[in-house]
């Protein structure tokens, strides 16, 4: 069963500049940046970034864009090296760190995503990114005492939020907790009205076949 993390965060504003009353023409290429990145057109995407870095070279937003692009392309240590870069120029930016650990989950490295993800909570304690990615890294660890505390926070937070109920389900299956699993399965199934289909149509399986076993 695949664990349903918290999406990477694109940064769609464009810089201000303090004392210029028009906008500055090479924000443009930001903002050009952005829009095909949206639509997809990632490479040109990444020829815009880089053009607005060279006249705004530590611009975090931008390095934090080029990140997600990487991920996207599943080119993750370039993904990794953005958004540090990001990070080293905007280090109190929680959004960034939640990014960063979301690629190192998709390289199998829960320890290191941990290890953004303890950033990103000093940063914004009760941010439900961090919370439920934590709670995703933690069971990849095997360390579900920790994973459960962090996803129960993110639930007493975000009780409507059908993410954690998912990953809870998934956690306490993992610990062979079948009547627990199985519990929050159909409170996931509850919440997710079609949003999460992927993930619907395996726990209907799961729990058809807890009940054919029963």
């Amino acid at each position: 069963t695949v664990a349903v993390t918290s999406n990477v965060r694109l940064v769609e504003d464009a810089p201000e500049f303090p004392g210029e009353t028009e906008p500055v023409a090479f924000v443009r290429d930001f903002d050009r940046a952005v829009s095909l990145q949206r639509a997809g057109e990632m490479d040109q995407a990444l020829q815009y970034y880089g053009k607005y870095l060279e006249r705004r070279p530590g611009h975090s937003g931008s390095h934090n864009n080029m990140g997600v692009i990487y991920q996207a392309k599943q080119e993750y240590e370039r993904a990794v090296k953005s958004y540090s870069d990001a990070i080293a120029t905007e280090p109190d930016n929680h959004r960034t760190y939640n990014n960063l650990a979301s690629c190192y989950m998709a390289m199998n490295e829960p320890s290191r995503a941990v290890e953004a993800l303890s950033r990103s909570l000093e940063l914004a304690e009760d941010n439900l990114p961090a919370l439920i990615n934590m709670g995703v890294a933690q069971t990849a660890l095997d360390d579900f005492r920790a994973a459960e505390r962090y996803l129960s926070r993110a639930l007493e937070l975000y009780p409507d939020e059908p993410r954690i109920v998912y990953n809870l389900g998934n956690l306490f299956r993992w610990r062979g907790d079948t009547g627990r699993a199985a519990g929050y399965y159909e409170r996931f199934l509850d919440g997710s009205s079609g949003k999460y289909a992927s993930q619907e149509k395996q726990v209907r399986r799961y729990l058809k076949k807890v009940g054919e076993s029963e």
